[in-house]
């Protein structure tokens, strides 16, 4: 049939039907042409419109059962109804825009407009046969957009455009949809600049806007003549959708990876309650010292005095049961070398423990140790009951009570001696081990205990009348939480090449199952991050004695208990920065280390995505279908395969959540969630490792007689051995509000596979690019905050490296042309290389504050702790640059291989400081104000050896530990240095008792500073030292299992520190008022007043030797020009050499100063009376007596005269005016000089050399 219109433009209009059934139909107009009925044939169908538009209507169709489709036209066309051929379906126009309930079906589907293609409904190239080559949809346009309800399918898919938008919209009734575009076997998007973009939120991004690819995913600019991506796309943004594919090339300008829907909230996440209830004495410093009120009881004496008196020491210290250690006396270090020895459970102090963080104490764990170790109990024996003494008279109800309570602790015993059984045998071992790898931290930890119990039990039998009184009551936590997300997703199979300028991943993952190569961009990859905020809640208050204004009966003084500086509410708040998930919201927190877990069992809504359709009626099998037009015959392993093994019917079961493919794409899911991995390496294909869950999970089923949808217990997660998927029961919310329940996939991971991911330290929730290698190459920086994860291997190549997240792989090497910086980690498990021109790295800081009225509180303490990080067992670690610098960084290597660090020019392991500062009373009478510092140095930790070599090398109290050889190597300068912390008190308390006539006060005022040096901490099982000029070591701690060698191509200074401590005190007692008196006989009145001032002031310096043990072996110091060692301890269990052109052994003068003064005065005046003469005239003669004026006759009989004269004298004056004035003066002095030597011991021959000079002592 051959239809042609009459060449007036009229155009064609049909309403009917038109078809031939054996041939083919062909319509020809100028005009527009029309269609709202059936245009078929057996053959072809062609339509042109060769000077209008063309309009297929909803329910309107163009087919071809056996041929092709022809649609053209001039004008727009507008298709809302059918376009069907077995063979091609070729539609070209100005513009196509197809709507909701149109189709474009055919073996071949070829679409070309100049202007824009806009769908809503169906575009799909599908095989007449299932061996046929490959159906082919092609797009051809200035501008395609895919919206909504849009699908469009193929076996390959390729649109060239200027621009490819991927869309989802709401319908009238506000039901979303989400565009597709998806391809069986090849996808090829070739445009300036693509779009896929879901612009409405759902929570779900794998159910959302997609652009799918079950084979390659290519992206280029353009499509070449056999329509593959060629060249460079300008603009790829994807915006919270997905992109998916086997594989694939993108070249692209500028990707950019969003998060659109990004929301969070400050919200309470966790309120408990907390007992800590302390004081202070005056003078003490808060920071560090406070007595725990159960060490101390409340007495009541006479005239109102009281206050705390603290208790004896107990027999027995047991650990606080709130984890105030601070506040209470702590039990003693058991330090072991073995496990034969026996060590009482509260002498046990795991990692967990709060005295490692109270003292600042860090420790090495390896990962596997660590993870145990923290979550370890040590077994506590039962205490056994008393038995009564008079047991055999008792009445039965007692004993049986007694007998009940002894079967009670039989019980309890047996549990405990196998729980300790147990302990000893895995918990044990491990912990001894712990200790070996960090002898230093556990001597530091034993002497940081026997200071602290010192300094609480010096006040043991004390009373203690004036304090600073704390309770605490409450923690609450408050944290960033995630209100809303939705990531965008790259998800490849197999391997992804990006050739980039600029590639952003803003809170968004990246996952590829084969090898991920990013060229020639600037990356961002940032993170998402929140803030953590650990709140205290309680009161403070000082409390002190003031003298009462009346006195007791026999003139003694009475006293009030007082308080001052009362504060209650929000005490204290420590901020730290945390890692938020973008992949899903916050419902649970768990707080374990700088890390926040989650666990969503809310349930889930029907997928927005228009690749699936929603089948809700009660005989469908599935809930959720994969849509027929896209599967096209394919069968996707599914459930049914399972239930089969287990010969359960699932007919008899709740309806299942989706079909095959749907399911695989949820264990896909929650597969990436878990491990952060796309795809298991060990399988072909990811159906294949789908098929071995199930397998696994049958295997599982019959040997516990697990029940299929039912939900696992805590039990038998624990009990698993392999990883599973399990089908579960599920609510899920469908778009009319209305739920049923299906079962639904569920995958569990063995404890095996748990720990090994907790090693691996990935988290599938946060910021991510994960493949199994990672390669970057490009001249731009790289700027991670999230993670950037390999299996096998990460190699980034790049101008700049910007790192505070984390970079972590098999095998992890980093190089830059200029710069390598952060505050993340930078992990391995079998090599780990940073080269650079700069390398510095650095722990941040965090600041919390507390301002309330008179009461404030600051605290700055290490937020980011920048890492490196090597946990295989013969990893290697090495940093190489012109210059080094790490400032508490902790640098650990788990492994037995070699740790090296090579600069070039300068190499400087430095600090980062911490601080707290509290002020109580604000400028009231009594108020208090004090301020700590501690530097947090480096840390190296090795269980190989460890290598630092530089031009000039330089520590600051840092922290080098090889289980190996220690060597550092300076060609020209090394020194030793250390770090330093600083504590400031200043305390002021002022009281006035008011009285008639007069009044009395009492001032005083403490200000203490000190400043503590604390040396580089060595140790090794030889440690070697060589510089080629100096080397000095101040106050260097160095400890060497067998040899210790220091040698100087100059002078080699060993040197001490001086700690110091300053204290200024005053006290100002002023009384003034009315004054009385009734002496020899006279009787007085007056005013007086009068001032007793006391201020001292103390400098004390401490000394701080260095200390050099060759504990078995040969201590050698050896330098060119001389050897200066002062006030420092050298041993060696074997032969000691000194050599140089002179050797100095000096000490080191350590000075202590004090003063003190004192001045007193009083004033006064008034009238006295004589009331009794004769007593006056004794009192007189008394007087003169004393003075020895009455020892002869003659001297008698004058005193008795002169004493009688005096009296009738005073007498006839009546009242007598009189003053006086007393002052006085005192003032100490003391100096001290103490000399602190050097010793020098040797367990074998002790040599000492001056190969050109003197020996000197």
């Amino acid at each position: 049939i051959h239809l042609v219109d009459n060449g007036q433009g009229l155009g064609v209009r049909n309403a009917g039907h038109i078809g031939a059934s054996a041939g083919e139909v062909k319509i020809d107009s100028q005009g527009n042409i029309v269609n709202t009925g059936q245009i078929q044939a057996s053959g072809d169908v062609n339509t042109t419109a060769a000077g209008g538009s063309i309009t297929n209507i909803k329910g309107a169709g163009m087919v071809s059962r056996d041929g092709a489709v022809q649609v053209k036209a001039k004008g727009e066309i507008q298709q809302d109804g059918q376009i069907l051929a077995k063979q091609k379906a070729d539609v070209k126009g100005d513009s196509l825009t197809q709507g909701g309930s149109g189709e474009i079906v055919g073996g071949n589907v070829r679409l070309e407009t100049a202007g824009k293609v806009v769908n809503r409904g169906l575009i799909n190239a599908r095989k007449v046969e299932k061996n046929d080559s490959p159906a082919k949809t092609l797009i051809k346009s200035s501008e395609v957009q895919n919206i909504g309800t849009g699908r469009i399918y193929g076996d390959n898919v390729a649109l060239g455009a200027t621009l490819i938008e991927n869309f989802d919209e709401k319908d009238d009734e506000g039901n979303l949809a989400s565009g597709v575009i998806a391809a069986r076997e090849r996808l090829d998007l070739g445009a300036k600049r693509i779009v896929n973009q879901s612009r409405f939120y759902s929570g779900n991004t794998d159910d959302a806007t997609a652009i799918l690819s079950f084979g390659e995913f290519n992206i280029g600019s353009a499509l070449n003549e056999n329509d593959e991506a060629i060249g460079k796309a300008a603009l790829l943004q994807n915006r919270s959708a997905l992109m998916q594919g086997k594989s694939g090339k993108w070249a692209v300008a500028q990707i950019e990876q969003t998060n659109d829907f990004f929301e969070t909230e400050l919200k309470t996440v966790s309120e408990k309650p907390v007992d800590w209830h302390y004081i202070v004495p005056n003078g003490e410093s808060e920071a560090t010292f406070h007595i725990d009120k159960r060490l101390v009881k409340w007495y009541n004496s006479v005239r109102g005095k009281n206050g705390y008196h603290v208790k004896a020491l107990p027999t027995e210290i047991k650990k606080p049961y709130n984890g105030d250690v601070v506040s209470s006396l702590l039990p003693p270090v058991t330090i072991c070398e073995n496990t034969d020895c026996d060590i009482h459970p509260e002498t046990y102090y795991l990692p967990s423990d709060p005295a490692w963080k109270a003292f600042g104490i860090h420790t090495q764990q390896r990962a596997n140790v660590e993870r145990i170790l923290s979550q370890a109990k040590v077994p506590v024996a039962p205490t056994k009951p008393t038995e009564p003494a008079n047991l055999a008279s008792l009445d039965e109800t007692a004993k049986v009570a007694y007998q009940a309570q002894l079967k009670d602790y039989e019980q309890a015993l047996a549990s405990y001696q196998a729980a300790k059984a147990e302990f000893d045998e895995k918990i044990k071992p491990l912990y001894v081990q712990w200790m070996k790898d960090n002898p230093m931290q556990f001597k530091a930890l034993s002497n940081k205990i026997e200071q602290h119990n010192t300094a609480i039990a010096a006040y043991a039998g004390r009373n203690i009348e004036n304090f600073w009184e704390t309770n605490v009551d409450k923690e609450v936590i408050r944290a960033t939480t995630v209100t809303k997300t939705q990531p965008s997703k790259i998800v490849m199979d197999g391997e992804l090449t990006i050739d980039s300028d600029n590639f952003t991943n803003d809170k968004s993952q990246v996952l590829v199952g084969g090898a991920l190569r990013l060229l020639h961009a600037k990356i961002d990859n940032i993170n998402a991050q929140g803030e953590q905020y650990t709140d205290l809640y309680g009161d403070k208050r000082y409390a002190y004695l003031r003298k009462r204004k009346s006195k007791s009966s026999s003139g003694r003084n009475k006293y009030d208990r007082r308080y001052s500086g009362y504060t209650a509410g929000w005490l204290s708040t420590d901020k730290k920065t945390i890692t938020l998930p973008v992949a899903n919201v916050f419902t649970d927190y768990a707080f374990e280390s700088n890390e926040l877990a989650n666990q969503d069992n809310k349930g889930m809504n029907v997928p927005t995505s228009s690749l699936y359709k929603i089948n809700p009626q009660a005989d469908n099998q599935v809930l959720i279908e994969t849509d027929p037009q896209f599967t096209d015959r394919n069968k996707w392993l599914s459930s049914d395969y399972m239930f089969r093994m287990l010969r359960t019917d699932p007919q008899n079961m709740l309806k299942r959540l989706g079909d095959g493919y749907y399911e695989q794409q949820q264990v896909r899911n929650q597969l990436n969630h878990l491990t952060g991995r796309p795809q298991d390496s060990r399988y072909a294909t990811f159906e294949a490792q789908y098929k071995a869950l199930m397998d696994n999970a049958v295997s599982v089923a019959q040997q516990f007689h697990l029940t299929p949808g039912v939900a696992l217990s805590a039990e038998q997660v624990k009990a698993l051995t392999t990883d599973i998927v399990w089908f579960e029961p599920q609510t899920v919310t469908l778009k009319d509000g209305s739920q049923q329940r299906v079962l639904a996939p569920k995958v569990y991971l063995s404890k095996f596979t748990r720990d090994n991911l907790q090693k691996d330290g990935i988290d599938g929730s946060a910021t991510l690019i994960s493949a199994e290698k990672v390669l970057i190459e490009t001249n731009k920086t790289v700027n991670n905050q999230g993670q950037i994860a390999a299996r096998s291997q990460t190699v980034v190549q790049a101008g700049n490296i910007q790192n505070d997240g984390k970079i972590t792989a098999k095998q992890t090497a980093l190089f830059a042309d200029n710069h390598i910086e952060g505050s993340g980690r930078f992990e391995a498990e079998e090599a780990l290389l940073l080269n650079a021109k700069a390398i510095t790295l650095n722990s941040t800081t965090a600041t919390g504050e507390v301002n309330r009225g008179d009461y404030s509180y600051r605290t700055t303490k290490i937020d980011r702790q920048a890492a490196l990080y090597v946990k295989g067992e013969n990893g290697n670690l090495t940093v190489a640059a012109e210059n080094i610098a790490l400032n508490a960084v902790n640098l650990i290597n788990e492994g037995k291989g070699k740790t090296q660090l090579h600069a070039t020019q300068n190499l400087d392991l430095g600090t980062v400081t911490e601080e707290t500062e509290q002020r109580l009373g604000g400028n009231s009478n009594h108020r208090k104000h004090e301020k700590n510092s501690t530097a947090q140095a480096t840390r190296i930790h090795t269980q190989g050896d460890a290598v630092l070599s530089a031009k000039n090398l330089h520590t600051q109290g840092s922290e080098l530990q090889a289980k190996g050889a220690l060597r550092l190597q300076a060609t020209e300068n090394l020194t030793l240095g250390t770090k330093t912390d600083t504590a400031a008190l200043e305390e002021y308390h002022k009281d006035k008792t008011k009285r008639i006539g007069g009044s009395e006060s009492r001032e005083s005022y403490v200000n203490l500073q000190g400043a503590i040096q604390q040396g580089t901490q060595l140790h090794g099982q030889t440690v070697t030292a060589t510089a080629g000029r100096d080397l000095t070591a101040v106050a260097t701690q160095a400890y060497a299992v067998e040899n210790m060698a220091l040698s100087a191509g100059g002078k080699l200074n060993v040197e001490a520190a001086t700690n110091r401590e300053q204290r200024t005190e005053w006290d100002k007692h002023k009384k003034s008022g009315l004054t009385g008196s009734v002496k020899n006989s006279t009787a007085r009145v007056g005013y007086g007043r009068s001032s007793d001032n006391l201020d001292a002031k103390g400098d004390d310096e401490t000394v701080v030797g260095s200390q050099f043990v060759a504990e078995k072996g040969k201590l050698t110091l050896n330098a060119q020009e001389d050897v200066n060692v002062n006030a420092s301890q050298l041993v060696s269990g074997g032969d000691m050499l000194l050599s140089g052109k002179n050797v100095n052994l000096n000490a080191v003068n350590e000075q202590h100063e004090s003063e003190q003064h004192r001045r007193y005065t009083s004033s006064g005046i008034g009238m006295g009376v004589v009331y009794d003469p004769v007593g006056k005239a004794r009192d007189n003669y008394r007087e003169k007596e004393a003075q020895g004026a009455t020892k002869s006759v003659v001297g008698k009989a004058m005193g008795a005269s002169d004493a009688v004269a005096d009296s009738i004298e005073s007498m006839v004056r009546g009242i007598q005016p009189y003053a006086n004035h007393n002052r006085s003066e005192s003032h100490k002095h003391n100096q001290k000089t103490e000399a602190q030597t050097t010793s020098l011991e040797a367990g074998g021959k002790l040599s000492i050399e001056a190969q050109e000079g003197d020996i000197r002592t």
